[in-house]
């Protein structure tokens, strides 16, 4: 069972505009993540990398809050 299943997601044009303050803030959901991630192993195909690439981001970034002290 995941402890955190949303998230907040920052659209990845945001991320590299530095000259403004993000405000493009969404919510991501691990259980979505996860199903997509299990879906792209079962077809065995993962489709736009970058549609994969932003479901691996929030599964990721669960992995980093887990081995946090």
């Amino acid at each position: 069972m995941v402890e955190h299943d949303h998230y907040w997601h920052l659209p990845v044009e945001a991320s590299f505009d530095l000259s403004q303050e993000p405000g493009d803030l969404t919510v991501g959901q691990i259980s979505d993540d996860l199903a997509e991630a299990r879906g792209f192993l079962i077809e065995n195909s993962a489709g736009p990398a970058w549609h994969a690439l932003s479901h691996a981001i929030g599964l990721l970034r669960l992995v980093e809050e887990a081995a946090r002290p």
